[in-house]
């Protein structure tokens, strides 16, 4: 890479990563990748940031930011990092999310093209200076209950979560395995 390194365990969940600026300090035993600036700043302070897709094989149900303060350090973002801040959140769903709906939703068509039908998360970093879209993490997935749990209390403040505080949420993660189902051929019972 051109500029620092993200470098992160192969099969640890959660472990430190490190920013490393010279090649030389490596470590080939590790995942080393480009480092995708995703930082944006709310109240002048900044933050990396991830959007987590929540989507039934092609079709996307829901998507949200999680964010971290970039003073702790660590560019790696995960629901424990994301800040207790309804107005925080809001911001960055009208600044990161709702401007890239339609991209997110061909993202989630093709990866499900490689994977097949299932519930699916996917982390999604949007690069800070390009907008561009890097798919980080896809995994096995029909819910978050960390983050519902996290910001459960909160939900009267984050208008963006309507659809993930609601049993709606679990209706349109059924009708999407429904349409996919037969559209596969596979007739589930009614």
């Amino acid at each position: 890479a051109a500029g620092p390194v993200f470098s992160n365990e192969f099969d640890v969940s959660g472990a430190e990563v490190e920013l490393v600026t010279d090649p030389a300090e490596l470590d080939p035993d590790r995942y080393n990748t480009a480092y995708v600036d995703t930082q944006r700043s709310f109240e002048g302070v900044s933050y990396h940031t991830c959007i987590r897709l929540l989507c039934v094989g092609p079709r996307l149900i829901h998507a949200w930011v999680r964010a971290r303060d970039a003073a702790e350090g660590s560019p790696s973002v995960h629901n424990k990092d994301t800040p207790l801040n309804p107005a925080l959140l809001e911001y960055l769903h009208a600044e990161l999310v709702t401007p890239n709906m339609d991209r997110f939703a061909d993202l989630a068509q093709t990866v499900s093209t490689a994977i097949g039908p299932a519930f699916l998360a996917h982390d999604v970093l949007v690069e800070r200076d390009t907008n561009a879209l890097f798919l980080c993490e896809t995994g096995f997935q029909f819910n978050d209950g960390t983050y519902y749990s996290r910001f459960l209390p909160q939900k009267d403040r984050l208008p963006s979560l309507e659809l993930f505080f609601s049993d709606d949420l679990y209706r349109h993660s059924a009708r999407a395995l429904v349409a996919l189902c037969e559209e596969k051929g596979v007739y589930p019972l009614r």
